[in-house]
């Protein structure tokens, strides 16, 4: 009852009663499953200029790049992605931006798809490399100019990640840092076979079998993570919905939806490639065509005609 919703909402408010994130987060998402796009964006900035204003996290961006994808609107995904890099202050994680890299796919917006994709191996593989200098090196005292240290972090497991305010010691390890690894390899995984998806609708097979390479070699890679190395327990923030074990359930659920699309764009790509037309081939009814319909009906395993 998304009217019923925005009846109570608008009630609380001229009562002065004011609602905090996770009230302003279940709205968006009410908004969003609607395909309402118009009156989440009005709601993320009715949040900004409330007093004192409520700062968008996490969740609720994530929460309307969902309602982005629904509606097919790379737009209002690139405003959200703006404004979590300016007024917002938050930094996307892997979520946010395997949703922006589906956003562009779909859109078949190949150039800012290659540049979104290979920015983001930049990022891991510049981690991966400060990761393994603050553990290969004596510890040395944080940066001038740093937040105080995070004590959460400090004890093996800070939910915030990335977007903590305080400074997290990259030779500290954490307790689920090997799962979290996992996923970061999964949600790259995901955006190469994003860009393999748009490189073949589009019949580019040199950068579509390139990018199915490495989300393979990426999967393999998650693959090997032996599910007892998994967190069994561990704190939990105010919003969490999921117990753990399930939450771990749908990582591998989710892990494996990948290796399958990996697969279909694989077969579909061997296919296509081996059965190309001649050049100058007729177009109507001949294999030109049919390899086009059978990119557009989204990879289709059987030719509409023999080939």
């Amino acid at each position: 009852d998304l009217a019923g919703a925005v009846r109570v909402f608008e009630a609380m408010l001229n009562s002065k009663c004011r609602p905090n994130v996770i009230f302003f987060t279940t709205m968006l998402k009410g908004f969003c499953a609607a395909g309402d796009l118009t009156a989440s964006v009005h709601l993320l900035r009715r949040m900004a200029h409330s007093s004192p204003p409520i700062m968008v996290d996490l969740r609720a961006l994530n929460t309307f790049l969902r309602g982005c994808i629904r509606c097919g609107d790379v737009k209002a995904a690139r405003w959200a992605f703006e404004m979590a890099g300016s007024a917002w202050r938050i930094k996307p994680d892997g979520v946010a931006h395997v949703a922006l890299a589906r956003l562009l796919a779909q859109g078949l917006e190949m150039k800012a798809l290659k540049s979104h994709v290979k920015s983001q191996r930049r990022a891991r593989k510049e981690h991966l490399k400060a990761v393994s200098k603050a553990r290969s090196e004596p510890k040395a005292p944080p940066p001038p100019g740093t937040p105080p240290p995070c004590s959460f972090w400090a004890a093996g497991r800070c939910d915030r990640s990335m977007n903590c305010r305080f400074y997290h010691d990259l030779s500290i390890r954490q307790i689920d840092e090997v799962l979290a690894e996992a996923e970061a390899r999964d949600a790259l995984a995901a955006m190469e076979l994003h860009l393999a998806h748009a490189a073949a609708v589009l019949a580019k097979w040199k950068v579509a079998r390139g990018a199915l390479r490495r989300a393979r070699k990426l999967l393999s890679q998650s693959s090997a993570v032996p599910e007892e190395t998994w967190p069994e327990s561990g704190p939990r923030n105010e919003i969490d919905e999921w117990p753990e074990e399930e939450r771990n359930q749908a990582k591998k659920f989710r892990h494996d939806e990948l290796v399958r699309e990996a697969q279909r764009i694989g077969r579909f790509v061997s296919s296509a490639t081996l059965h190309a037309p001649p050049q100058g081939a007729p177009s109507w009814g001949s294999p030109s065509l049919i390899l086009s319909l059978r990119r557009t009906l989204i990879f289709s395993r059987s030719p509409l005609v023999p080939l």
